[in-house]
């Protein structure tokens, strides 16, 4: 046998290509040698035995080296060859690697002269030199792992990227504008700088203010110089950044009392107004409680009047046109000021006296300390210092009784050194009060999904960046890891607790002294009793504070947040919302695929407030109807639909609201769908329609409908996403990218393929650029999918998808970019994707390495049902719902027919379709069992495929009469519902179906004999003849052993004859 070669990407070299024929020829051949030494005969030919036993041994042992010394090459090539940057900063073991380069070189030169495996392998000295190299590799990777490791030390966000990156990010280190594309992943909120310019207007290395992800911009309180490496310059901007917003916040609280808040607002960036705001609350209610001691009783009722004057003013900003970050701003200010509102209302119920009260004490109180010129958070006895992270223009979470407590909780644990521990089902705000306590201080909390890829190592990296950073860390899905890691992080957690108890400046974690920021927070959150959770360690739930989250008051959350949309009867509405929702939950029927909880209520209320600025002089009630109405349709089955608009006419009674239309975009959906040679019916349309509005809302969505046949071509014309990762994945990587040649495996068609399919031509006719990649992640494992980091060498493996993702978010123009998942619901890798699918949408992975979401980016899952999927997943994302009824077969036919020439046999096939099917499909339903479930598509798809074959000029020439057609339909019809069938322990169906069918359709005659499958069509006669007539007769052949002879019966010739 000779060995393969596939040359290397970059620079051709031929590397050795993994052969596995070769490798089971190998072990195949030393187990019949071990064989031959265990033989009693072996004496005569032992010696040659156990030479080749050493040979083959060697050879083993030679190309496991070689693939080993491959593999690093590979790696560290791109990065000691490729980058300047790196041999510049490790010049001697870039020297180094020049010279083990030039040796690995020499060995691949001669090994390519000797094709043969077994005189290649075992030329003298080839293994010494093999493991001399793979040692001297050894050497340059950890010079480099150390390397890497002297940065992160220096610049502590370092631990929150991907090695890949950190080397990208150093190796453009002196280009600031080079770096910037990388500052998402570094910092909360800020995405780019402004630079000075020169008199060429080129950017200098000096920044003058920075944007927000949402593109709001602040002015640096000072220059900030980004010379030098690149370590030190980022520190400079993470300072300049924190100085800039602790030298706004004075002069924001000096002017707020100069001007009515509805203008000052407007003078500030978001994140200083509503702190501002916060610490004049407290400073206001104080004054209120000072006045109440002395005796004047109305001060909290007056200031209460005050509070919803100045709401009021929010509120009436809202109805008239701001931009999108204004808009933002006074609806986050809004969402706090109801809270605000609500708290001294109930204060003044429960005639609260004092600013001692747990009633006052017990709310996160915000105050500027002149002394020490720091902003500070109270809450009950637990004071937290602002961090000053900049968080852009962000929404904040509405504050129930439920988020209060879940504040206190959080605070106090981190008031005794604790971690805290927010444990409840799906929906209830476990991960998005944890980020809003964070936020609310100012401070950077780093989301992470936690998967069974995570080791100690991985977790031990992220808890040394949490610690010199001083940032939070939020662990979603904690109990998802395994739980040997898990024994293994309690040590961990608990090394940090230890060291910010006893106030230590450094501490030595995992062997190593490094630097402690006191203020960091370890939380981790938890659903219960799903697939692929374990129980936590006692030794790791002492360290953390648990805190139930239970169900929040939704109506609260409603309220307010239509107070920040903009409505005036946000009480009575939110009510009738609530209502809704609460009768669909307890009177329509129990779908997989429905959630009626607090995702699902805040989805349709974007959508009202998007409805109610696009029409603002509606009446409120028929704007929240509308947006109800519309935006659930689409999952509810048909069954349920009558219940559901009976719920709405009730609650919203006399409201007939048309259904907001865009006819122009519709005809170009009509356009798109004919193009495609699909039939442009209203239903599909609608479909369309209703995807592109849910695609709006949602950036996660399940398309749920049963499955049909063929091939399914949901991105028509994949432009070569997954051919470029075929090159850069080292797995198989053909396998799981359908439309991609002769190994992507056959899958089931979904009626909802044609919908994405006619979206995405339509995206392409208006010219929008549309990206789309499509990927099966049943046919690969969750490593494969996600990457996984090898456990010896610590070398990260990318995944399928996060190759993708990364890909997509790359690509820059703002067209819509689609990943699309086509295969089943399963928690173990779907549940890995909930920080993307939520409102974090972000992608952790086990390398640290966070890939972001864009806001042009979505995942569509093209599924049969929901019946695995968690309610974590369920609740975080869209759902539109395909019933059966909507689309029909008549589309399906019709297609087919127009792709059929002659005229006269359309007429006919039309007449006989209409005929045959919808009998068939009502009795197939109805009466007779399948040995499998078919679904009405494949059934339908099998008489076209069948009819396909019979129709030809041969049989049915031109102008031949309806009676030619009609025979080989019926025998087309007969086989495509009644092939299927099968007999039970009471039943023959096949015997019964015979029966309908003969006393049913009369028009084309069988023999009185046996059932209509005894028969076929003769090709020259036209007429039926029974099989048997074409069962050869058995003969015996003497040379074949018995029980590999197969005797021909009536269905082994029927069968495969009707299959063919």
């Amino acid at each position: 046998m000779a060995f393969e070669y596939e040359p290397h990407g970059r620079t051709q070299l031929p590397l050795l290509k993994m052969d596995e024929a070769l490798i089971e020829t190998l072990e195949d051949n030393q187990m019949q040698l071990q064989n031959v030494l265990a033989s009693k005969y072996r004496a005569f030919f032992l010696q040659r035995a156990q030479d080749w036993q050493e040979k083959l041994s060697t050879t083993d042992t030679v190309i496991n080296t070689w693939f080993e010394v491959q593999r690093k090459w590979s790696h560290l090539e791109t990065i000691f060859i490729a980058s300047e940057d790196t041999r510049s900063q490790l010049p001697e073991e870039s020297k180094k690697f020049d010279t083990i380069d030039e040796d690995f070189r020499a060995l691949v030169a001669d090994a390519v002269k000797t094709p043969n495996v077994i005189e290649c392998t075992n030329k003298p000295g080839l293994h010494t030199k093999l493991e001399a190299l793979q040692d001297r590799l050894a050497v340059c990777e950890k010079a480099l792992a150390e390397y890497l490791e002297t940065k992160r030390l220096a610049f502590p966000r370092f631990y929150f990227v991907s090695s890949a990156d950190l080397l990208d990010i150093l190796s453009k280190g002196t280009e600031p504008l080079e770096v910037s594309r990388h500052l998402t992943k570094l910092f909360d909120s800020l995405a780019k700088l402004k630079f000075q310019e020169d008199a060429d207007k080129k950017p200098q290395k000096v920044a003058l203010g920075m944007f927000s992800r949402d593109g709001e911009y602040m002015d640096f309180d000072a220059e900030c110089d980004l010379s030098g490496q690149v370590e030190v310059w980022l520190n400079r901007l993470l300072e300049r950044m924190r100085s800039t917003l602790r030298s706004l916040m004075p002069q924001a609280l000096g002017t707020y009392e100069d001007k009515p808040r509805e203008e000052w607002v407007f003078d500030y960036p978001a994140q200083i107004a509503l702190t501002g705001t916060q610490i004049a609350w407290t400073t206001e209610v104080g004054v209120a409680f000072a006045s109440l001691e002395k005796g004047y009783e109305n001060a909290l009722k007056d200031y209460n009047k005050k509070q919803i004057a100045r709401l009021n003013a929010l509120i009436s900003l809202l109805l008239g046109n701001l931009s999108a970050g204004d808009r933002m701003k006074i609806m986050t200010i809004c969402t706090i000021d109801v809270h605000a509102r609500d708290v001294i209302i109930k204060m003044i119920q429960t005639k609260v006296e004092n600013s001692q009260a747990f009633a006052w004490q017990s709310q996160l109180r915000h105050r500027w300390d002149d002394g020490e010129k720091h902003c500070f958070a109270n809450i009950c006895d637990a004071q937290l210092r602002y961090a000053y992270e900049y968080l852009g223009n962000t929404p904040r979470l509405v504050i129930t009784p439920l988020t209060d407590r879940c504040y206190i909780t959080l605070t106090q644990s981190l008031h005794l050194y604790m971690g805290g521990a927010p444990a409840g089902p799906a929906g209830t705000g476990k991960t998005e009060t944890t980020k809003d306590l964070g936020r609310a201080v100012g401070m950077m909390v780093y989301v992470f999904n936690c998967s069974e890829q995570m080791d100690y190592k991985s977790c031990g990296n992220i808890y040394k960046g949490l610690s010199q950073t001083g940032a939070w860390g939020c662990f979603d899905e904690f109990n998802r890891i395994l739980v040997e890691v898990l024994s293994v992080i309690a040590v961990q957690v608990k090394c940090i607790q230890d060291a910010i108890r006893a106030r230590k400046k450094t501490f030595n974690f995992l062997g190593e002294t490094i630097s402690l920021v006191p203020s960091v927070g370890i939380f981790i959150t938890m659903n219960p009793g799903y697939a692929g959770r374990t129980e936590l360690p006692e030794n790791l739930k002492a360290l953390f504070r648990p805190c139930a989250m239970v169900v929040p008051d939704f109506e609260l959350i409603c309220e307010i947040m239509l107070v920040a949309e903009g409505f005036l009867d946000a009480r009575l509405l939110a009510r009738k919302f609530i209502t809704l929702y609460t009768l669909c939950k307890e009177l329509l029927s129990k779908q997989d695929h429905y959630d009626w909880g607090l995702r699902a209520i805040k989805s349709v209320l974007v959508v009202a407030g998007s409805l109610k600025r696009g029409d603002p002089g509606s009446a409120e009630d028929q704007v929240l109807m509308r947006a109800l109405r519309d935006f659930n349709i689409p999952k509810i089955v048909t069954d349920d639909l009558p219940v559901f608009l009976g719920l709405i006419g009730d609650l919203f009674p006399a409201l007939d609201v048309p259904r907001k239309r865009n006819l122009e975009f519709e005809k170009v959906i009509r356009e798109a769908v004919v193009e495609l040679k699909l039939q442009a019916e209203e239903n599909f349309v609608l479909k369309v329609v209703q995807l592109e509005e849910l695609l709006q809302v949602r950036h996660s969505v399940f398309i749920v409908g049963n499955a049909g046949s063929g091939k399914s071509q949901v991105g028509p014309d994949h432009p070569g996403p997954p051919l470029t990762l075929a090159k850069h994945i080292p797995w198989p990587p053909m396998a799981p990218w359908r439309e991609q040649g002769p190994m992507a495996p056959p899958q089931a068609e979904a009626e909802i393929a044609p919908v994405l399919k006619s979206l995405n031509k339509t995206y392409k006719m208006l010219k929008r650029r549309p990206v789309t990649m499509d990927l099966d992640p049943k046919a690969v494992t969750c490593d494969e999918l996600f990457g996984i980091i090898h456990p010896a060498t610590r070398e990260w493996k990318d995944g399928l998808f996060s190759t993708a993702m990364r890909d997509l978010a790359n690509i820059t123009h703002d067209g819509p970019k689609w990943i699309i998942l086509d295969g089943d619901i399963d928690p173990m890798w779907i549940e890995s994707l909930n920080t993307v699918m939520d409102d974090n949408k972000v992608l952790t992975l086990a390398s640290n390495e966070r890939i972001p979401l864009t806001p042009t980016m979505r995942l569509i899952f093209e599924i049969s049902h929901l019946r695995t999927a968690t309610p974590a997943t369920v609740s975080r994302a869209g759902i539109l719902y395909i019933n059966p009824a909507d689309l029909g077969w008549s589309p399906i036919v019709a297609s087919w027919i127009e792709t059929r020439t002659e005229k006269s046999e359309k007429a006919a096939l039309t007449i006989l379709f209409d005929k045959y099917l919808p009998p068939c499909l009502e009795k197939l339903k109805s009466e007779f069992k399948t040995i499998t479930p078919v679904p009405d598509v494949t059934a339908i798809q099998t008489v076209l495929s069948l009819l396909e074959c019979f129709l030809t000029p041969q049989n049915v020439p031109p102008d031949s009469p309806r009676e030619q057609y009609e025979l080989f339909f019926v025998f087309a019809c007969i086989w495509a519902f009644g092939g299927a069938l099968f007999q039970d322990q009471l039943v023959d169906h096949r015997q019964q179906f015979s029966k309908w069918w003969l006393t049913e359709f009369k028009a084309i005659k069988f023999p009185s004999q046996g059932t209509v499958f005894d028969y076929y069509i003769h090709p020259n006669t036209k007429t039926f003849n029974l099989w048997d007539e074409r069962v050869p007769a058995f003969e015996l052949d003497p040379d074949v052993p018995l029980q590999v002879l197969v005797s021909k019966s009536l269905e082994r010739q029927s069968t495969p004859e009707v299959l063919l």
